[in-house]
């Protein structure tokens, strides 16, 4: 018995471990960071390729200025002229980073932006936000809207600039998502790559202002063939943190690692993650006619369903097209095509149906349905009611046998 026992939870526990999804990171070297948090996505579809504590709440110091620049982008005009108030100058404190601004000091909202991208300018992120949403409070509204549109959820932002507050936090996934919203703008591309920006004399300043870059991923010691934009962030509470991304022969990657204890950890942690992202992964993809599915069932009806556009998707070198299995979903009156490896999800995509609405064929299932019961509910009640009736009468029955035997016996 015991062997039986033993043999039944051995099989059992196979079984349920084969059931557990399995991370890409599994199937390929193991990296071994610095820092706390960390992420690397596809740049154009969002597919996760590593992973590390990636919903955590944490202070992102100044890679807060990437959404700084995005919706000031969205919302602003390059020409646009800033006049820097006194809370905006002296609100940050003078030992934090700046570029001397004074209060009534005027300059374009696109030098004002090269600042807060080159130098991680705290008064100038602070004209920024005064100036597109006329309140530092106003501006930190509207970075939280588009934060959840990009579909940072776990975000909330108190400033413009990333210096430490107990309500200004994000997390790593949510600033990879951040991110891939912002390298979609040339402009933000150019100015989180540039090494060097001139802000001509102002009304208040006679000389011009030099900005250099001093991110080593752009240039220096760790520079990456393939940078295309990048921010750094320090702060004591918050540790290095940094935001970047490559692209190489058509992949665009996305990483970002978080409370890294030195700047050379955190710099060391963004290779490693582009290395693994372009050395370990194969790109895979799905054209439109591969998807179409002629004979999708939705309630008791079929349609067919398609896509106008395929889909690019990463997988470890080991695996290939062949290994990605496709399953769809329906729900909200949207269907969607699910690709998985090894029950882990890697991207989904939103299927159109044909003339067929996947709404009304549930409405008229559902009522066909109705229908149904309510037209048939007397068949059921007669049934058990005859049921009930012949089982009382073989009871009957056997008594009046069994009555009949023991008289006999007598």
């Amino acid at each position: 018995m015991l062997k039986r026992l033993i043999t039944f939870f051995t099989l059992f526990a196979v079984l349920f471990a084969a059931t557990i999804p399995v991370a890409l990171s599994a199937t390929v070297p193991s990296l071994q960071l610095y820092s706390e948090t960390a992420i690397l996505i596809d740049g154009d579809t969002g597919q996760i390729l590593f992973e590390q504590d990636i919903h955590r709440q944490m202070s992102p110091a100044s890679i807060t200025k990437v959404m700084t620049a995005l919706v000031a982008l969205e919302h602003g005009n390059m020409d646009d002229i800033i006049t820097m108030s006194h809370d905006a100058v002296f609100s940050i404190g003078r030992r934090t980073s700046h570029i001397a601004l004074t209060p009534g000091e005027e300059l374009t909202l696109e030098d004002a932006l090269y600042a807060n991208a080159i130098s991680s300018a705290n008064d100038a992120s602070n004209g920024i936000a005064e100036h597109i949403g006329d309140s530092k409070e106003n501006f930190a509204a509207m970075m939280n809207q588009r934060a959840r549109e990009a579909g940072a959820l776990n975000t909330n932002f108190s400033n413009a600039h990333g210096l430490f507050e107990e309500t200004h936090y994000t997390t790593a996934y949510d600033m990879a998502r951040i991110m891939m919203e912002a390298i979609r703008i040339p402009a933000f591309v150019t100015m989180f790559s540039t090494q060097r920006h001139d802000i001509p004399p102002t009304n208040k300043q006679a000389q011009t202002r030099h900005l250099w870059n001093t991110n080593t991923l752009l240039s220096g010691r760790y520079a990456y063939e393939g940078f295309i934009a990048g921010k750094t962030g320090f702060t004591t509470p918050s540790g290095h943190t940094l935001v970047t991304a490559a692209r190489r022969e058509g992949r665009t990657l996305i990483a970002v690692v978080m409370q890294a204890t030195s700047r050379h950890e955190s710099r060391r942690d963004a290779t490693a993650l582009f290395n693994y992202g372009f050395y370990e992964f194969t790109q895979i993809s799905f054209m439109p006619e591969e998807l179409v599915q002629e004979y999708f069932a939705i309630g008791n009806g079929t349609t067919t369903i398609f896509s106008d556009r395929g889909i690019g998707l990463l997988v470890p070198n080991q695996y290939s097209q062949e290994d990605v299995e496709i399953s769809h979903t329906y729900e909200n009156g949207l269907v969607r095509a699910i690709f998985t490896l090894n029950s882990l999800v890697l991207g989904e995509l939103e299927m159109q149906a044909d003339s067929i609405l996947p709404e009304n064929i549930l409405v008229d299932a559902q009522t066909e349905l109705q229908d149904e019961a309510s037209s048939t509910w007397w068949i059921w009640l007669l049934g058990i009611v005859s049921g009930l009736l012949l089982l009382w009468g073989i009871v009957e029955l056997g008594y009046q046998i069994l009555k009949r035997w023991r008289h006999f016996r007598a």
